[in-house]
């Protein structure tokens, strides 16, 4: 037993996730999809089963404008969260430093879809693991995220569009596409509200009067997260960053 004790402590890059350095796995590695992953992706939240904020890819991802990834991104699984609420598929929530075009601390839907590079970090961030929220299990508090109801109706007095918030909403805003492009990611201070949103990985587009579903606005109302309620983007995404004019 004792001979194997390296092999424990220092895993080959492709193995199943661990905490360290992880990659997403490629569609070739793993083809399967549920809510909020599938064949070279994984989104990202700012709590366990929450608001996609982002998303990390794997190499030779392709996107609509036909431009393919050429690199793994990577998260630095520094722990996880037990929670089997709401999601059909995962009970275990990894947390960290998530890089790529997102470049900050989220959770990981899931640990299915990353596969451990090596047992150290990329970098000290996220290190201190979240702290706000219930029972100090966010990285956020939802106030980051636009709440000025009175100003703009499209933004949630709560922070975000979903069950129970505000009181009586039962989910998404229901809103309805003027035609717009799709993005994958505006970086973690644009989704944060602490920084200038970066659109970047195009994933599609919806057509005017297409049915969509509204989660947030960003801080600066400049760009929403919503769903394309009768669709599907690049590799079977449906929420993406839409420029705030995309909806009525």
């Amino acid at each position: 037993m004792a001979a194997l004790a390296p092999l424990l402590v220092a895993p080959a890059p492709g193995h199943a996730w661990s905490y360290g350095f992880n990659r997403v796995r490629s569609a070739a590695e793993d083809a399967s999809a549920s809510t909020g992953y599938g064949p070279g992706w994984v989104s990202l939240s700012y709590k366990s089963n929450g608001p996609i904020v982002g998303y990390l890819f794997a190499k030779d991802f392709q996107f609509s404008d036909g431009t393919v990834k050429s690199a793994f991104d990577h998260m630095d699984i520094r722990g996880t969260k037990d929670y089997d609420g709401g999601h059909p598929t995962i009970t275990r929530w990894p947390w960290g430093y998530a890089n790529g075009s997102f470049g900050g601390c989220a959770y990981g839907y899931g640990t299915s879809k990353f596969a451990i590079v090596r047992s150290s970090f990329s970098s000290s961030s996220c290190a201190g693991g979240p702290s706000v929220g219930p029972d100090g299990t966010w990285w956020h508090s939802e106030t980051v995220f636009c709440t000025a109801n009175s100003t703009d109706y499209r933004c949630s007095p709560a922070g975000v569009w979903s069950e129970g918030k505000p009181a009586a909403n039962t989910g998404p805003k229901p809103v309805t596409s003027n035609g717009c492009y799709a993005y994958g990611n505006i970086g973690a201070g644009g989704a944060y509200g602490s920084g200038t949103p970066a659109p970047t990985h195009l994933l599609g587009y919806v057509p005017a009067g297409q049915s969509m579903g509204l989660r947030y606005v960003t801080r600066n109302r400049q760009w929403v997260m919503a769903m394309w309620n009768g669709g599907a983007l690049a590799a079977g995404i449906r929420w993406a960053f839409f420029p705030r004019t995309c909806l009525s």
